[in-house]
């Protein structure tokens, strides 16, 4: 049983010290506001989610701070395959409302970990997941 609180504990530590230390909200800018995010660990995998205001001129740095390319139908189908936006319960939260479509999308896929991101009226939604 402590062996289980312990890593319990330690599991949300994790959680708590990966949302606000991330290289996802480090690259944001200095004038990004309303910022919400929530980590899910399913060890070995995760997915992070992160949303924020911000002019659409930040945006671009920040797709270009986190090395993030525009999609486009002509992506490789071997990333293309991976690439999708999480919609919904359990894992993310009413404020997580950026739509599946991929047009507008920004992404990197390094390893087994996919980056995206989109910009939607004064908004930006980041998620970052491993497969």
């Amino acid at each position: 049983m402590v062996i289980a609180l312990a890593a319990c504990a330690g599991g949300v530590y994790l959680a708590v010290h990966h949302i606000f230390s991330s290289p996802l909200r480090r690259a944001l800018p200095a004038g990004a506001t309303e910022v919400r995010g929530k980590y899910v660990d399913m060890f070995p995998d995760f997915t992070h989610f992160l949303k924020a205001r911000m002019p659409r001129d930040q945006f671009r740095e920040y797709v270009e701070a986190l090395g993030l390319a525009a999609y486009s139908a002509d992506a490789d189908p071997g990333e293309a395959d991976w690439l999708h936006w999480i919609d919904g319960a359990p894992y993310s939260q009413e404020w997580w409302p950026p739509g599946s479509e991929l047009a507008g999308t920004h992404y990197s896929v390094e390893g087994d970990v996919i980056t995206m991101a989109r910009y939607e009226d004064g908004v930006v939604y980041v998620q970052q997941y491993s497969h």
